[in-house]
């Protein structure tokens, strides 16, 4: 199910781009009072500016145009009428005497955006009245209660990936600022804003850990390869096998390296590079797609046959996956009954996730009988936008369970799973949630930050690889 892109600001309101999420939010943060697409109170003309300064009574209008005046992004009839449409804002201020500044899609795109705005509201006396860390976090977590859970998830994925790779503060910092990784200007200071509150609350972890006497997973997979490597005890160990290989992290493949040198094992890995999802857990891809690097000599072994899915849904998810050409070649085949069209989407807009979704269950009611339905999200709380907490919700969600009540068709098995925690199960239909252009989306662009990368010992430039890999469990 496909939800269009949303941009809402820190104030609360939706406006229609990125570029204007921009502005909105830098008014916010600088304590310039602002009112968005309000009516203009002059002459006769139906006209709702972008933005209006209060305060001063200075409009700010952001115009989608290059260097010359051009909207290519649009066709050319209306690209024609939206350049007139431009040209009568800017007469009407004139006409009426009121002050209009204007800023353009290619400042973004020069990265100057924000700093042409300063410089216009400095240029007329603005003054800038930076809010208060504290209030504009609890602004944003009043607004979107699940966003402090992802830059948790962020940090966590940080911490995994540091350990796992038994990264120190100077490593780190080193590693932060190393230019050849970046990919601009903008990625690099982004860089640089992350280690400066992610490295002291990675410290602030470490310390809790002695205070308390504990230790964490990897610091007990840490210490057991450090006893193995200075005591050097004897094993007998032939064989060594690891199943779900493609999620191994860097420490467990040490300490699974330190016995197999001194039994003299052979190692059995056992895993699916289309499969990798558990980054956030430490695991790095590189151990699985470089195998010959990390252990020497090996034999690939392919499993082509499957047994879960049709042919034509094979067919496109082998061919969306290996749309990343780091992923390793494979021609999966099935003898399963195909299905007519075993894919479809269903796009709705804001106030419309419910209806949207039982049309969809009795659809599938009406073709397929009383089959299981599987539903998934990228997020535990996926779930929350489709239940409307009202006496009048047609759809019921029991999360000790899983188990989801629709109206109407209360005997059919309806379950919800996040896409991690469904891994190696089974329905005979599945609906996922949430496919939309959105920080909290699917993809996640949190979870999937490419900040996450530099951790890694094999840099994934293809964008939004794991979320790639959850459409692949099978």
């Amino acid at each position: 199910m496909v939800s269009k892109a949303k941009h809402d600001t820190i104030q609360g309101e939706r406006v229609k781009s990125v570029e204007e999420l921009m502005i909105a939010n830098f008014l916010y943060l600088n304590g310039i009072e602002y009112e968005y697409e309000k009516p203009y109170p002059h002459g006769d003309v139906m006209y709702r500016p972008d933005f209006h300064l209060t305060e001063y009574d200075i409009y700010l209008e952001h115009f989608g145009v290059d260097e010359h005046n051009r909207a290519k992004w649009l066709s050319p009839f209306n690209e024609q009428k939206y350049v007139d449409e431009m040209l009568l804002k800017r007469e009407t201020h004139k006409t009426h005497h009121t002050k209009l500044l204007e800023t353009y899609s290619y400042y973004n795109r020069g990265n100057i955006l924000l700093q042409k705005l300063q410089e216009m509201l400095e240029a007329e006396q603005v003054a800038f009245k930076p809010r208060d860390t504290k209030d504009i976090y609890e602004k944003v977590a009043d607004n979107d209660q699940n966003f402090g859970k992802e830059l948790i998830k962020l940090i966590e994925s940080f911490i995994n990936l540091s350990k796992s790779r038994r990264l120190k503060h100077n490593d780190l910092v080193k590693l932060f600022a190393d230019r050849r990784k970046i990919q601009n200007d903008f990625m690099y200071e982004r860089q640089e804003m992350f280690l400066q509150f992610a490295l002291p609350i990675l410290e602030k972890y470490n310390n809790t850990l002695k205070e308390r006497n504990e230790l964490d997973f990897n610091d007990m997979i840490n210490l057991a390869t450090e006893l193995i490597t200075d005591n050097k005890p004897t094993y007998s160990y032939k064989y060594i096998i690891i199943d779900e290989y493609q999620d191994i992290s860097f420490s467990r493949f040490n300490l699974i390296m330190e016995i197999r040198n001194l039994s003299g094992a052979r190692l059995v890995c056992v895993g699916d590079d289309w499969q990798s999802i558990y980054r956030f857990a430490g695991s790095d891809i590189s151990l699985f797609s470089n195998f010959g690097k990390y252990v020497g000599k090996y034999e690939q072994l392919l499993i082509e046959q499957t047994y879960r899915n049709s042919q034509p849904l094979i067919d496109m998810s082998s061919k969306f996956i290996q749309k990343n050409p780091r992923q390793i070649s494979k021609n999966p085949k099935s003898k399963k009954e195909p299905l007519e069209a075993p894919i479809k989407f269903v796009q709705y807009n804001d106030g419309e996730i419910e209806d949207a979704f039982i049309n969809e269950i009795g659809r599938l009611v009406s073709k397929y009988g009383n089959k299981t339905i599987l539903v998934l999200g990228r997020h535990s709380f996926d779930i929350h936008d489709l239940i409307a907490l009202t006496p009048k919700s047609r759809v019921k969600y029991y999360e000790r369970t899983g188990k989801l009540e629709v109206k109407g068709f209360e005997e059919i098995d309806i379950n919800y799973l996040t896409v991690h925690r469904s891994k190696g199960t089974e329905a005979d239909n599945v609906i996922l949630l949430k496919l939309s252009n959105h920080l909290l989306g699917f993809p996640n662009k949190m979870t999937d930050d490419p900040l996450l990368s530099l951790l890694l010992s094999d840099n994934e430039e293809y964008r939004f690889a794991e979320s790639a890999g959850c459409f692949m469990l099978r």
